[in-house]
């Protein structure tokens, strides 16, 4: 056999091993880890594979060690970490090559800039250290970039289900409270509110928490409008609970559970045929069809896809994770306390992702149907060499072999390579819910008690300070 048909096999075969794991098992020493709550050995393996500069997931590589160093009290290599990631994100520029590689074979060897909803988080984990540190005038720096990137998600998605984010803006609204900066804690509160009830909430699952009903109408009094409190007092239901200036406030948030992974969806399309060269690539079930245009140069050429009848791409998805607690409750002197479901990560990041899947669709029907026509041409252009102008019988059987052999290589390849991306910062949790109550200064001692497969119990030590809101977190997995 031609020694070129046997070195284009093996070149296409040699492809197929490109990485066909979801980034979720290639690190699953790490991830098996962080879900027991081994928290210095993620520490350690993180230090054991730091990935070099061109490595496409250095996002992911830093938000991960940024969420390891969170958990574990170290605020100052949190945010060194949490600001790497932010960095590379605001950085991010596709480039040239990275483009082509990604059509040839797959979307994994573009760089992850993170998700919409990721990016966000980064900044909210990062103001909560600063908050921790009890840094009010960093963590406000963190609130301003909030402020800019929820005001790009607005701007640039408005034909997306995930346009705002009601948690973000509620959050940037403690914040400038407990910085004194009362008139600006209301207009995040009114926009937090606003943001609930208007789009955020129904896409999240949420209904409008009471606390923040309470802490718009009590910014507003604050502000000193009070036509305005007055009228959200009618629309809520609730009056203003005005705060003892005596006494703190402890503001204890919940990260529940283990957020979603990235898995890989396969969808089939019928490729049907048109004027011109022209095909369009249709899926019923899902109601979409997509034009494929070849130039028109082309479109006399043998690269028409004469024998493709359907196509399978790859696509991620989401899905979710078990989580032990379900449900959790605080005891301060006897009285029960209730935590406040107030963002859902699995959902916003299942919504996030479908607002570009007609993109993801796009791209993805671009990148098979340029690898079949690759795929189609090297079938026939072998064809044609082995033959090599002569008519007889046994050439054309030659031919006829040698393009099988090719045509069998690119489909091993091109199905091996049709991945879908399924990286994502998968250190994320599942949802958030928040408590905020009203203590006297000194130290308290607030009781958590948890509901799931394992019991939770947990004595939680706050120092309390006149006049000032201190932040704590607990993370259950």
């Amino acid at each position: 056999m031609n020694k070129k048909i046997v070195w284009i096999i093996f070149l296409c075969l040699g492809t197929c091993f490109s990485g066909c794991q979801t980034y979720y098992f290639a690190n699953v020493e790490f991830n098996n880890a962080f879900k027991a709550g081994n928290f210095e050995f993620c520490q350690n393996w993180l230090e054991k594979h730091k990935p070099g500069k061109r490595n496409k997931a250095r996002f992911l590589y830093n938000a991960n060690k940024g969420m390891v160093s969170f958990i574990r009290n170290d605020q100052e290599n949190s945010n060194k970490a949490l600001e790497e990631a932010f960095l590379l994100a605001e950085d991010y520029q596709k480039k040239a090559g990275e483009n082509v590689a990604s059509f040839l074979t797959n979307p994994k060897r573009i760089t992850y800039k993170g998700e919409r909803h990721e990016i966000l988080l980064l900044s909210y984990f990062k103001a909560m250290n600063h908050w921790k540190n009890n840094d009010l005038e960093s963590a406000l720096i963190e609130a301003r970039r909030l402020i800019r990137k929820l005001n790009v998600l607005q701007d640039e998605g408005k034909k997306d289900k995930y346009n705002s984010d009601g948690f973000m803006l509620w959050m940037v609204a403690c914040l400038f409270e407990a910085s004194g900066e009362f008139n600006n804690a209301y207009i995040y509160y009114k926009k937090a509110f606003d943001s609930y009830q208007s789009g955020f909430g129904g896409m999240a699952g949420i209904a409008t928490p009471r606390q923040l009903k309470l802490d718009v109408i009590r910014s507003a009094y604050l502000s000193g409008f009070d036509l305005e409190a007055q009228n959200l007092e009618s629309r809520t239901g609730l009056k203003n609970e005005p705060l003892n200036a005596e006494n703190g406030i402890a503001l204890l948030i919940w990260h529940k559970g283990l957020g979603p992974v990235k898995d890989e969806n396969r969808i089939t399309f019928q490729v049907l045929k048109g004027a011109g060269g022209a095909i369009s690539f249709s899926n019923q079930e899902m109601g979409v069809s997509f034009p494929f245009y070849f130039p028109p140069n082309q479109a006399s050429s043998p690269v028409r896809f004469d024998d493709l009848k359907i196509i399978t791409m790859a696509l991620p998805k989401y899905v979710n994770r078990n989580w032990g607690l379900k449900e959790l409750s605080a005891k301060y002197q006897g009285a029960r306390l209730d935590f406040e479901p107030v963002t859902n990560i699995e959902t916003i990041a299942a919504t996030d992702l479908a607002d570009r899947n007609g993109k993801e669709l796009a791209l993805g029907i671009s990148r098979v149907a340029i690898k079949q026509a690759l795929q189609y041409a090297a079938t026939k252009g072998t064809e044609a060499a082995v033959e090599n102008g002569k008519d007889t019988k046994k050439s054309q059987q030659q031919a006829a072999l040698a393009g099988s052999l090719v045509n069998l290589a690119f489909t091993i390849a091109n199905t091996a390579t049709e991945v879908a991306d399924t990286r994502n910062w998968q250190t994320l949790p599942a949802g958030i819910e928040l408590l905020r109550v009203s203590l006297p200064p000194g130290k308290q001692t607030i009781q958590l008690e948890g509901k799931g497969r394992t019991p939770f119990s947990k004595n939680l030590e706050i120092e309390i300070i006149k006049g000032q809101t201190m932040v704590h977190t607990i993370h259950t997995f």
